[in-house]
This record gives C-alpha cells, sequence and structure tokens, in this order.
C-alpha cells in the first residue's frame, strides 16, 4: 500500500497537498483511489516535502527505484532517488 495518505496528513489535506505539487486535488484523490499512478517526479517531490517521512520507493514500489549519493538528501542515507531507465523500459 502506498503512503500517499501519510503524505496527505503530513501536508494538512488533499488540497494542501495538490497546491505544494502543482496539481489540482481531484488529481491527488485519483492517485489516493488508485485510478492514476503518481508521476515518478511528484513521488521526488513527495519526499522532499516530507522530508524522507514518505519515499518514492512506498509511492511507486513496481518501479525500479535506485539511490545515488546526493549531500543535498540528507533524509535518505543512499541519497537521491533515481529510475533505472534500462528496467522500466523492459
Amino acid at each position: 500500500m502506498s503512503d500517499l495518505p501519510t503524505a496527505i496528513k503530513f501536508a494538512g489535506s488533499q488540497a494542501a497537498l495538490a497546491a505544494s505539487l502543482g496539481v489540482s486535488q481531484p488529481t491527488v484523490s485519483e492517485w489516493l483511489r488508485g485510478e492514476r499512478p503518481i508521476p515518478p517526479p511528484l513521488c521526488c517531490s513527495i519526499e522532499t516535502l516530507t522530508g524522507g517521512l514518505v519515499n518514492c520507493e512506498s509511492l511507486r514500489p513496481e518501479l525500479p527505484w535506485h539511490r545515488v549519493s546526493d549531500k543535498a538528501w540528507p533524509w535518505h542515507k543512499k541519497g537521491r532517488p533515481v529510475l533505472d531507465v534500462t528496467k522500466a523500459a523492459a
């Protein structure tokens, strides 16, 4: 199960999370109901917004996430999330 409800609670509401991400509240509601997936770049934005409380791997576990060292990404010991596009395309 996705940690999206945790991100919504952290933001204060679906509308607040949507505003922080530059999407509409109905879009967040569609993600919550599983009607559409959260776009990978927005998974990274949610991780940043929550200070790592919610991570990309928990939002989209089916994607081939990897981590690269990045001091600008302090909340995860392995660093910034990236997708292995060679696995995603397979």
